[in-house]
């Protein structure tokens, strides 16, 4: 849920987060976006 169309793949979570733009800095900047 949330993740661009590409394949997964495992590593640190933090990276994952960050690479998948799922961390929290980067929702707020999409609702921002949408509002």
């Amino acid at each position: 849920v949330g993740v661009k169309d590409v394949f997964g793949h495992s590593g640190p979570a933090w990276d994952l987060l960050e690479q998948f733009g799922l961390r929290s800095d980067a929702i707020i900047a999409a609702v921002k976006e949408l509002v």
